[in-house]
């Protein structure tokens, strides 16, 4: 994983309530692995240098995403799963349990401002 993405991850869990085992499994990745790359982390904030300016962390906004449910569960035909549909028309189906971290990462990354221009 690229050093941005795990500076990325560390930095979201910093400003999230949730443990890092916890934030680890939300996210899809191994906790250990987590466990590793903060640790790193500490180890080279630890070395002398520059004086480093640290923010406050602050609350993740609160973001809200329409649902609507049709039919009654008990109606939903074998493997259905959950059916995000994104902006533009697309589609995004949730059929297994081991797929609602991309699913979350997907609505995460759909809800922040775009940067391309």
């Amino acid at each position: 994983m690229p050093a941005a993405r795990r500076e990325a991850l560390l930095e979201e869990w910093e400003r999230s309530s949730t443990s890092l085992p916890e934030f680890a499994r939300l996210v899809g990745v191994k906790y250990a692995t987590l466990a590793g790359w903060r640790a790193k982390r500490q180890r080279q904030r630890a070395l002398p240098g520059p004086p480093v300016v640290r923010r406050e962390p602050t609350a993740p906004a609160l973001q809200f995403f329409e649902a609507l449910v049709e039919g009654a569960p008990s109606a939903a035909p074998a493997g259905a799963g959950l059916v995000i549909e994104l902006p533009g028309g697309g589609r995004a189906v949730v059929s297994v349990p081991g797929q609602v971290p991309w699913a979350v990462e997907l609505l995460r990354l759909l809800g922040q401002p775009s940067t391309r221009q």
